[in-house]
């Protein structure tokens, strides 16, 4: 046979709660919240008999239960089911439930303030409270044995399957009220937030490793479509979240990863490799097919794209500022180092290999530039057989335009970085000589 309820964990806080006048009841700090809350309780027959209780459980839990007590963080709701339970049995009438609760939760406010509880449902009527104080009990007991086994092989966990391996009917009548007239409530929506899923669980190794991977906000390894921010460790395809350590599998997306990024994964600020169709700003390392972003470092594959990379781009690739080798196909303004054929950009330093897809159209230009002058040179030196019909007069006129349009046509090639235009130039001299 299992623990009795006072043995549980709610239980076992509870029962401090009641003994605690005996510690705290003659403090001087207990004293003043006494006096004040007397007067409240007198209007409620038959809770003031808990006058002394009531004042020595503020005490503790506003200024006694530190940060590493294990009730700490549930320590608010702990003390109002407490004092919930001696108000609804001392209270003939339910309709002053609510009242009483707000009354004496208003003067204890006046002791401590800092850091003071709240009333935790000021809108739970009598009815449903004993409902919702089951359910919490089930939902804090099942944390805190699955806690207190954590690190363990679970042996003992056995011994608390009879006290925790039914789930309350309270559930269904929370559920059925919330659904109702309940809706929207604030312990209607608290209900459905957070105990609800307690519902469905029931005291075992597996559900304790739920809960313990919602406690700790799964830290460690996310797998496929796991949603949580802040995670450490290793990412599957699917996950999301920020500032994660590791390494990221394909469609994941975050920022600030390190490691290794494989195929479809995002993200700015990576630090590592990225594979195929990765993507994202101020990786360090290598860039594969397909990848873009910002500021990277290392060697770019065929197809990425991005801003300041420095190392080689690979057939496809395009970005401005680079600095390294661009292979076939490859674009981007600003690069230093070897471009390949077919690479296009602006204000590039280096050399051109032929062979690609863009030499046709170098060529074409080319012969442009070369076979201009030289028909000019041809009709100035040879003078074809049907113009020499003319006078010399005319002739003069037209060697000295032709030498004009020449030069202005020489003037404005800018084919003049690559190949140097003096090969083509004529000699500025008199024709008399010839």
């Amino acid at each position: 046979m299992g623990p009795s309820a006072n043995n549980l964990p709610s239980g076992r806080a509870y029962g401090d709660f009641d003994f605690k006048h005996k510690l705290y009841g003659t403090y001087s700090q207990v004293n003043p919240i006494k006096s004040s809350l007397q007067g409240i309780l007198q209007k409620y027959p038959n809770t003031s008999r808990s006058l002394d209780k009531i004042a020595s459980a503020w005490y503790y839990v506003s200024k006694m239960i530190s940060n590493h007590d294990p009730i700490y963080k549930e320590r608010c709701f702990l003390f109002y089911f407490w004092l919930g339970d001696i108000v609804s049995g001392n209270l003939q009438d339910n309709s002053k439930f609510l009242n009483a609760m707000g009354e004496i939760y208003t003067t204890l406010g006046k002791h401590f303030s800092e850091g003071k509880c709240e009333n935790m449902y000021a809108d739970l009527s009598r009815l449903y409270f004993s409902h919702m104080k089951e359910v919490f009990n089930d939902y804090y007991n099942l944390k805190t044995v699955c806690k207190q086994f954590q690190g363990t092989d679970f042996t003992g966990l056995d011994a608390y399957s009879s006290s925790l391996g039914a789930v309350p009917d309270a559930y269904g009548k929370m559920n059925a009220h919330c659904a109702g007239n309940g809706s929207g409530t604030a312990y209607c929506n608290e209900f459905q937030k957070k105990y609800e899923k307690y519902s469905n669980r029931t005291l075992s190794k597996d559900t304790c490793a739920v809960i313990k991977a919602e406690e700790t906000g799964a830290t460690g390894n996310q797998n496929t479509g796991s949603p949580r921010p802040g995670s450490t460790g290793t990412w599957n395809p699917g996950s999301s979240g920020s500032g994660s350590t590791g390494h990221q599998s394909p469609g994941s997306s975050g920022p600030g990863s390190t490691g290794t990024w494989k195929p479809g994964s995002s993200g700015p600020g990576s630090t590592g490799t990225w594979n195929p169709g990765s993507s994202g700003s101020g990786s360090t390392g290598t860039w594969n097919p397909g990848s873009s972003g910002t500021g990277s470092t290392g060697t770019w594959n065929p197809g990425s794209s991005g801003s300041g990379s420095t190392g080689h781009q690979s057939p496809g690739s395009s970005g401005p500022g680079s600095t390294g080798t661009w292979k076939p196909g490859s674009s981007g303004p600003g690069s230093t180092g070897t471009w390949n054929p077919g690479s296009s950009g602006h204000a590039s330093a280096g050399s051109e290999v032929g062979g690609n897809s863009v030499v046709p159209a170098a060529v074409s230009s080319g012969l442009v530039a070369v076979a201009l002058p030289t028909l000019a040179y041809f009709f100035y030196k040879y003078k074809p057989f049907f113009l020499r019909k003319h006078n010399h007069s005319a002739n003069g006129r037209r060697k000295r335009s032709l030498r004009r349009e020449f030069n202005e046509f020489d003037d404005d090639d800018d084919i003049s970085t690559t190949i140097n235009s003096s090969e083509y130039s004529i000699p500025y001299t008199s024709s008399s000589s010839r």
